[in-house]
């Protein structure tokens, strides 16, 4: 054979194994370029679909850096209807090529914008008795994902499967969603065999950023928990463990510590929470139980716990709270803007409540709170000091052992409310009130707003009084009480400016001896008004008998007859007989209201009225008084 022959020869031998060679190298340069045709993706995917979960791969390349890259993956388990159990943008799966001679591993798996939605009631998954020897590893990678509704911002842990059991070790993820971020930490172990999953999660974020999972297991009541906290400030911190059984019939079992600082609760800024949890639930126990439990704000602490059972949904709870009542209600939901408007704690206070409350059946409820504080107010009484019990049974609410000091003075009583009273919608009442040596200028002033009042005296008396709450059902208020003044000034309240100015008129220079009074008064109270048989108030030089109504919408209808020196003295009885021709003219007639009383003589000719500058037109629309009978002095009875 000639040179050139041989060379010839030469020539094709090594474009053929160029050629070999080459090949492969040449598939890669396709592959990474074009990507995997379509008839290799199905030939990949197909034994996929012969099991449970059904794998569809829309494209895929090989990154010569990363490995292989498939792109819009979607897994479905078979016979489930809706979305994909899982998908993703990419799924990027890192082969290990320095052991490939000993089979293909995969080294770390990517998944970005993937979106996972786990079933809840998955019935247990049998894995493959022959894999029980082989041990598998590779690292898991989640990017702008979406895992069981959450937002997650990256998730990375190593992957170790091992006969029957699947590890997720060191994982960390970023939780993010809006403004909130927060971080997880942990470690879980899935056993097969028993279909159990346990870890332990260290979690620095928001909770509210894990309620798509709270709602998933259908934790109603912790889901409405989370709902109510705000985290603007600073993440809590918690330690988390859990035992869960899978499947339809599991059981899920977590505990927990928490620690948070400077947050809102149902609206009310608190300072720290510290405590534990234990959450259970299954197809016969659902539990949820805070104890202990630590909550601090400025102006106290409240201490205790409390377990809700979301079968019989009813909460049992032991607290001992030193917080403003108002804020502590409000974090217990039974306080409402209205509630914060009539009523005051301006002083320390200490609740201890223990018992049940059922938070859907209120016949549920069986609780039992004392309360004890200074600076304890409704509306505009405030009470130095004031202590009470209450029991709260069903609709009934049953205040009892009232006890304080007010304005210098002490009251006592007692109440009972009760909620749908006789099958209506209302709120029933019984209240018991009594009152000793009340500072009369004091209460003045502070009811009246007048810091320059002075009208002396100390006032005592006892409320009786049944019926129902509202506006609307005045007319239902039915009892009785009195109302005793002694060396008080009643003559400079505001109701009387109009009658001391027509005594002034009628007998010029009597207004210096309008002071020192005593005031009492029985009264029964019915069809929407206070109706008095007597009131009489005695001064030394003058005094005042009358009766009439108080009605609750402010009028006033009030007859009344002002003679000399007090009722009951001998000297004053002379006087009488003498001038009883002349006290018929100082009887008057009220009417009006507080805030604006109108006063007029009835004895006075319309002549005389227009002498004397009392002349008023709008009087003649007003009935004429009936004429007023005298009484025996003992007629009258001091009341006890």
């Amino acid at each position: 054979m000639s040179d050139r022959n041989i060379t010839r020869t030469k020539r094709r031998i090594l474009v053929k194994v160029l050629a070999i060679l080459f090949l492969p190298v040449l598939a890669v340069l396709y592959l990474c370029t074009v990507g995997f045709p379509r008839w290799l993706i199905e030939e990949m995917t197909s034994e996929a679909r012969t099991g449970d979960y059904a794998v569809f791969v829309e494209s895929g390349e090989i990154d010569l850096f990363h490995g292989v890259i498939l792109k819009n993956v979607r897994i479905h388990r078979k016979g489930i209807i809706g979305p994909a159990l899982a998908e993703a943008d990419a799924i990027t799966v890192e082969i290990a090529w320095r052991s490939i001679r000993s089979g293909i591993r995969v080294r770390k798996l990517v998944v970005d914008r993937g979106i996972i939605r786990p079933l809840v009631d998955e019935t247990k998954s049998e894995m493959d008795s022959t894999d029980r020897g082989h041990e598998y590893r590779m690292q898991l990678r989640f990017n702008d994902s979406i895992i069981h509704g959450v937002s997650v911002k990256s998730l990375i842990c190593d992957l170790k499967a091992k006969g029957q059991r699947i590890f997720l070790n060191g994982l960390k993820a970023v939780i993010a969603d809006g403004n909130s971020e927060g971080t997880l930490e942990g470690d879980f172990v899935y056993e097969a065999e028993a279909d159990i999953v346990e870890g332990d999660l260290s979690a620095a974020l928001d909770p509210r950023l894990l309620l798509p999972v709270i709602d998933a297991w259908d934790l109603s009541f912790v889901a409405e928990l989370v709902k109510r906290f705000n985290f603007s400030k600073m993440n809590p911190d918690t330690v988390i463990s859990f035992h869960n059984k899978l499947g339809s019939n599991g059981v899920m079992t977590v505990s927990a510590k928490f620690r948070m600082q400077e947050f809102e609760y149902q609206g009310v800024d608190t300072l720290r929470a510290d405590g534990g949890v234990e959450i259970e639930i299954g197809p016969d126990r659902n539990i949820v139980k805070i104890d202990p439990l630590l909550i601090v704000r400025q102006e106290g602490i409240a201490r205790g716990g409390f377990v809700v059972d979301m079968d019989e949904q009813i909460v049992e709870l032991d607290i001992t709270c030193d917080l403003d009542p108002l804020m502590a209600g409000q974090m217990a939901g039974i306080v409402t803007e209205g509630d914060r408007a009539f009523y005051r704690f301006e002083g320390p206070a200490r609740i201890i409540a223990h018992g049940t409350v059922g938070y859907e059946d209120v016949y549920k409820t069986d609780l039992t709170a004392t309360l004890r504080g200074r600076g304890v107010g409704l509306d505009k009484f405030l009470a130095e000091e004031c202590s009470f019990s209450i029991h709260i049974a069903g609709p009934t609410n049953s205040l009892s052992g009232i006890l304080g000091t007010i304005y210098g003075g002490v009251f006592s009583g007692s109440a009972v409310f009760v909620d749908n009273f006789a099958g209506s919608s209302d709120t029933g009442y019984t209240i018991m009130a009594s009152a000793k040596d009340i500072q009369f200028d004091e209460m003045a002033r502070a009811l009246m707003s007048e810091p320059d009042s002075d009208y002396k005296g100390k006032l005592s008396g006892e409320l009786e009084i049944t019926g129902l709450v509202g506006k609307n059902n005045v007319n239902t208020a039915r009892g009785k009480g009195h109302i005793k003044i002694k060396e008080g000034r009643v003559f400079q309240l505001p109701v009387f400016g109009g009658l001391s100015e027509l005594m002034t008129k009628i007998v010029p220079g009597l207004d210096f001896v309008l002071r020192q009074t005593d005031a009492r008064s029985e009264f029964v109270i019915a069809d929407g008004k206070a109706h008095s048989e007597k009131v009489s108030i005695e001064g030394d030089v003058l005094s005042l008998r009358g009766y009439g109504d108080y009605y609750f919408d402010g009028r006033l209808d009030f007859f009344a007859q002002v003679k000399l020196m007090k009722e009951h003295a001998l000297v004053a009885k002379l006087l009488r007989a003498i001038t009883y021709p002349l006290t018929k003219l100082f009887e008057f007639r009220l009417k009006g209201t507080f805030s604006a009383p109108h006063w007029y003589p009835t004895n006075f000719s319309g002549d005389l009225l227009e002498k004397m500058g009392l002349r008023d037109k709008t009087l003649e629309s007003f009935p004429e008084a009936p004429v007023m009978e005298e009484q025996e002095p003992d007629a009258e009875k001091e009341p006890e």
